[in-house]
């Protein structure tokens, strides 16, 4: 039982690292393109900074966490 654990922890262990690896890679590679997008983003809420916070900081890196989570568990679940 405890073996599955650790083969469980060292795949997400890898998927972490590989996947924060991958997304500065593309951070690194679209910084332009990105920051066009989040600029016209960010236009959208010019006269609304509550609902911009609220928006940066909850629910895209809820949203985002939740996809995360669950492609690991999709990818751990088939490693068994």
């Amino acid at each position: 039982m405890i073996r599955i654990w650790f083969i469980q922890l060292f795949f997400w262990c890898l998927i972490i690292t590989l996947s924060r690896c991958f997304v500065g890679l593309i951070i690194y590679l679209f910084s332009p393109i990105l920051l066009f997008i989040a600029d016209g983003i960010s236009l959208l809420f010019t006269n609304h900074p509550k609902i911009l916070f609220v928006t940066v900081m909850i629910i895209c890196p809820g949203l985002l966490n939740i996809i995360q989570t669950w492609i690991q568990d999709y990818i751990l679940m088939k490693i068994d």
